[in-house]
């Protein structure tokens, strides 16, 4: 397993864990804009924490989900 990771680090410069992360919040971007509630999504991308997922999503995208979804529909 640990050479998995490593070629995966080296193949991406991320970890698999990292990327993991990235494709969740990714697909929880998408699920924010289907307009249904934040716990449902944290859930739906493989969080088992609210507040993991608040602090994977801030790190990601410089943003709470909450934020991210109020200026969504600030928009409209």
């Amino acid at each position: 397993m640990k050479k998995i990771c490593k070629i995966f680090k080296i193949a991406t410069s991320k970890t698999i864990m990292d990327y993991l992360n990235f494709v969740r919040v990714e697909n929880a971007k998408a699920l924010l804009k289907s307009g249904i509630s934040i716990f449902q999504v944290s859930s739906s991308v493989g969080f088992s924490s609210q507040s993991y997922f608040n602090k994977v999503f801030k790190k990601q995208t410089g943003t709470t989900p909450a934020q991210f979804k109020k200026q969504l529909w600030d928009r409209y």
